[in-house]
């Protein structure tokens, strides 16, 4: 079965971010680029995207020089050109003590370049790109699941950030809407963990344990543990606002009211016996 892969860039990206040895592994994975004027460049990929570089002891030389030429280790020099180095650098020790002519390796996530290139040094002042998106489709020549999508790439120097059509469908399942204008109308139901109870006190001789959940505001709780002498106490506790904005609450949406409750206060539970001296 054949699969092929369209990757379009939505704006484009200065030629001084993307040195020779990058230009050099993005055309190698199947990107080629237009030149709407002398400094920007416009990325794109049209077919099947290869993940395996292959290549004889003479290109494999070249491209060890390449790599040095364009990422001396005194300079800017991100993870995926370190890794493609190292291993290389292998590669060719193992080629030359073997006598082998052929070798490969494995290319790395394209995104982990246009990542490197926004945080050089270089992508500065009033032309700096903050952020630079990438959508992409793929299908096979044969109608099977799981063959046919999409997804959107964007990349900031912070990261990269991916959503493909899986996602949507899945948030979609779980009642989330988005309007046109990528406002979010409905929020997806999400799965509930166990939250772990947070401290609000210490122990004191004689002092029982209690946990429960405090509310502050309808849509704000946290599930706390105190100690105190008895369940009266432990609520008087529990809703101090002294005690109580110690808790880190899950937020929903709402109002931030600063006064905090026992949803239900029958709801305290004895969870362990006598403190001891």
């Amino acid at each position: 079965m054949h699969q092929d892969t369209t990757i379009t860039a939505t704006c484009e990206i200065p030629q001084s971010l993307l040195n020779t040895f990058d230009r050099m592994v993005l055309q190698e994975m199947g990107f080629n680029w237009s030149k709407e004027c002398a400094e920007k460049m416009y990325l794109f990929m049209e077919g099947p995207q290869k993940q395996e570089w292959q290549f004889d002891l003479h290109e494999a030389r070249t491209i060890q020089s390449t790599i040095r030429e364009s990422y001396p280790r005194n300079g800017f020099y991100p993870s995926w050109v370190e890794d493609m180095e190292n291993s290389l650098e292998t590669i060719l020790e193992d080629m030359e003590a073997t006598g082998e002519y052929a070798g490969g390796m494995s290319l790395p996530d394209w995104a982990e370049i246009i990542h490197g290139a926004v945080q050089k040094p270089e992508n500065s002042g009033e032309n700096r790109i903050e952020s630079i998106a990438f959508q992409a489709a793929y299908w096979a020549n044969k109608a099977r699941p799981f063959e046919f999508g999409g997804y959107v790439v964007r990349i900031t120097p912070a990261g990269i950030q991916t959503i493909g059509v899986d996602h949507i469908l899945a948030f979609m399942e779980r009642g989330g809407e988005i309007d046109p204008s990528g406002k979010l109308t409905s929020m997806p139901e999400q799965e509930k963990t166990e939250r772990k109870p947070q401290i609000l006190n210490g122990p004191k001789p004689g002092d029982r344990t209690y946990e429960a959940i405090v509310t502050r505001d309808t849509t704000e709780s946290a599930v706390v543990r105190v100690f105190a002498e008895d369940e009266e106490e432990a609520a008087t506790i529990m809703t101090d606002h002294g005690h109580a904005s110690k808790a880190v609450f899950e937020v929903d949406e709402g109002n931030h009211v600063r006064e905090y409750y026992l949803g239900d206060p029958d709801a305290i539970e004895d969870v362990s016996g006598f403190v001891p001296f």
